[in-house]
């Protein structure tokens, strides 16, 4: 999965990467969640990778309560990188075994496109704050929770045929646009951030009785191109009141 994806951003050579291990291994520096994904970073080499699962496997049953912090290690590991069928399977099991079904991901870029992803075992997507633009479609982010509030000022953010979370937070963030598109509004609650300028609901079935967009302070296009819009018996402004679609 896109998501988990850890890119070798700092290659180093074998040599050097089994001289860290080296030193985890003799107690000359502590294995955390931040070695791993600087190990990451720096290697797909067996052999390293190899002897970095025996030393996480050994911290592990050590230290159980820290299974947390390395799930996001252990999805990456095996995520866009090609690996024998040994590690693939060895880190399968240490997931079965830890009963690792999903992890947080923070997700670097600038820009986030996707399509067709099932994010079901990410438990929380964190965007970063410089983000301008999230485009999903047909994701199916159901049990997935979405951090938008670190985000000052994003451009654009649009979900197409995606299976929606409960809830986004977008809180603190400054969102200009929104494209719910070809959804279904009876599964699940939409969110309106109060910064928003532009909302497009094309094609979009099954809304509420009342669409309540009185948090938003100030709208300036809503568009319902070919929607079913025969439920909605309100649409609430924040200046305006209400009106009643005829």
């Amino acid at each position: 999965m896109k998501a988990f994806e850890i890119k070798i951003t700092t290659p180093q050579n074998p040599l050097r990467c089994h001289n860290m291990l080296t030193d985890v291994k003799k107690g000359k520096k502590e294995l955390t969640s931040e070695f791993a994904l600087e190990f990451l970073q720096s290697t797909n080499n067996r052999k390293n990778i190899a002897d970095f699962l025996d030393i996480l496997e050994t911290h592990l049953t050590n230290h159980p309560e820290t299974v947390k912090e390395y799930s996001r290690i252990l999805f990456g590991l095996t995520t866009n990188r090609n690996q024998p069928e040994d590690i693939t399977q060895k880190a399968k099991m240490l997931r079965q075994t830890y009963n690792i079904t999903s992890a947080e991901v923070e997700i670097p870029n600038k820009s986030w496109e996707d399509k067709g992803t099932d994010y079901r075992c990410v438990s929380k997507l964190i965007f970063p704050k410089d983000l301008i633009k999230l485009d999903m479609e047909a994701c199916d982010l159901s049990q997935t929770e979405l951090t938008l509030s670190q985000a000052t000022f994003v451009t654009l953010v649009q979900f197409d045929r995606c299976k929606m979370p409960p809830k986004i937070d977008f809180s603190t963030s400054y969102i200009w646009a929104i494209y719910y598109k070809r959804m279904d509004m009876a599964s699940f609650e939409p969110s309106y951030p109060e910064t928003l300028h532009y909302l497009d609901v094309d094609e979009t079935t099954k809304f509420p009785s009342v669409l309540d967009l009185s948090k938003i302070k100030k709208i300036n296009v809503l568009t319902f191109y070919d929607c079913d819009m025969s439920n909605i018996q309100e649409i609430r402004f924040a200046v305006n009141g209400y009106i009643t679609p005829v």
